[in-house]
């Protein structure tokens, strides 16, 4: 739950996670010594239809029907008890997976109707299943074990059918994302689903007719499940890198996956410690690494700046670079064109501000607060105030380990945390961290009056069950004795 998971953003991307053996586009073992395999012959053909191309998003379409409603036709488990909403729901689905929306004159929630009535009429099709536990089920990040059970059933009804690779790699990194979410420690079917997941994307990359659209959401959504086990991202990258070039050379988005991926790459080397503790190797690899991964992003900014994930890529690149603060800033405002970057935008910046990195601490705060009270941003973006006094208070955690009570830190939480609920409603998982804030700052009377809201509470946030109770108690306590 986001109570329980607040990781610095380098750190979290330095993370050492556990190994994983598994094969890429012509790829079939992880290297011993080398991070890089040796090339491999490409089989895959250059595709067919550039992303800008006159009618390129008629024959996304096409393609997205064929997949899915003509997966049904020839794999799926057919009944006239239920072949009438399943069809008309693929329909419906085949349409939103390209524009993000119900067809025009479809209700927003016949979809999910549709669902109900194929599986009410006794549908046992394991898309259709799939598309039921996506739709009616908690979302993969904030599953639970039973939740991970459903992904899991559903993940492996699907590999047994005909229906293609593309289909079956999201249900198993659905099924992944599910159990990691799960499970405090890492259960090994994270990896095992992982690895189907990979296996499934190798074959669409390597000889499936598909759009780059959608071959860039796969590998997209792919690169972040894996992100933190450096193994595997790297194990994932080199194995579809040829695949890329030779199937979209003209494209942003292999460029823009070749930096994303070079800049992770470059702080593997670096290591996640202090300037001081980094070896001469480590500045000269990182250097190197970072330079490629400029040359990445570069070329996708150049071949397609619509794609809205690069300025914010350029924006962790000049934080290891630290050419100037206008080139952060140019890149920053050019991120904040797409208010889908703005939680990212507005968090990488206030990273690079910080007093560990290019910045001050009074910058970083007036940056996070002036967030806080703009309009312009909604969403997460007021919670990233409280997140820079969390990087500052362990920043700062030797010469001032009294962070926390220091007058200025308890008015911006409130602030921001008030903002977030206003624009978003009750939000139980971050109102646990509004709780440990109080608590934290002695705020007894708040932490009394916020405890009630909580409609759940994860005991192991706040150190178990009896820490919970003994926090309660002393709150009520030092609130009765202030009376």
């Amino acid at each position: 739950m986001k109570a329980a998971r607040s990781t610095s953003p380098i750190i979290a991307c330095l993370l050492l996670g556990w190994l994983l053996s598994a094969s890429g586009c012509g790829r079939q073992n992880e290297p011993s010594t080398q991070h890089r395999p040796p090339p491999v012959p490409v089989t895959a053909p250059k595709a067919q239809h550039h992303s800008r191309s006159p009618g390129y998003t008629n024959w996304w379409l096409a393609w997205s029907k064929e997949l899915i409603e003509g997966g049904y036709q020839q794999a799926g488990r057919k009944d006239p008890k239920w072949d009438e909403p399943v069809v008309k729901a693929l329909e419906d689905y085949a349409y939103r997976r390209v524009f993000r929306a119900p067809p025009a004159g479809n209700a927003p929630d016949l979809f999910q109707n549709l669902l109900k009535q194929a599986l009410a009429a006794g549908c046992d099709d394991a898309l259709i299943v799939y598309l039921h536990t996506r739709r009616f089920n908690r979302a993969p990040a904030s599953a639970n074990a039973a939740t991970a059970a459903e992904y899991s059933r559903s993940a492996a009804a699907l590999e047994a059918t005909s229906y293609r690779p593309i289909l079956k790699f999201f249900a198993n990194l659905r099924a992944a994302q599910a159990w990691r979410a799960a499970f405090a420690k890492q259960a090994p079917e994270v990896n095992q689903f992982r690895r189907a997941a990979m296996s499934h994307l190798q074959s669409v990359l390597q000889a499936e007719e598909i759009p780059a659209g959608a071959a860039f959401e796969a590998c997209q959504e792919l690169y972040e499940t894996i992100e933190q086990n450096p193994a595997q991202r790297r194990d994932f990258y080199f194995g579809a890198e040829p695949c890329l070039f030779a199937r979209w050379p003209d494209e942003g988005f292999p460029y823009y996956l070749k930096g994303k991926f070079y800049l992770a790459y470059a702080w593997e080397a670096r290591g996640g410690g202090w300037a001081s503790t980094v070896t001469d190797e480590g500045w000269k690899t990182f250097g190197e690494r970072l330079k490629i991964a400029e040359q990445g992003l570069e070329k996708a900014w150049q071949l397609d700046p619509s794609l809205p994930e690069t300025p914010v890529a350029f924006l962790r690149l000049e934080l290891g670079q630290g050419r100037a603060r206008e080139r952060m800033e140019k890149w920053y405002e050019r991120a904040l064109a797409w208010p889908e970057n703005h939680y990212e935008a507005v968090r990488w910046k206030l990273w690079y501000l910080e007093p560990r990195w290019h910045g001050s601490e009074q910058e970083c705060l007036e940056t996070a607060r002036a967030a806080v009270r703009s309009d312009r941003f909604r969403g997460r973006v007021p919670l990233l105030l409280y997140h820079t006094h969390e990087s500052l208070a362990t920043y700062f955690k030797d010469q001032r380990p009294g962070y926390w009570l220091e007058p200025h830190v308890w008015p911006d939480l409130k602030e921001a945390f008030t903002r977030y609920f206003d624009l978003n409603g009750d939000d139980t998982d971050w109102r646990h961290n509004y709780v440990m804030c109080a608590w934290r700052c002695q705020q007894w009377k708040t932490l009394t009056e916020e405890i009630p809201k909580l409609k759940w509470v994860n005991h192991e946030y706040f150190g178990g069950r009896e820490a919970f109770e003994q926090m309660k108690e002393k709150a009520q306590a030092m609130v009765g004795k202030a009376q």
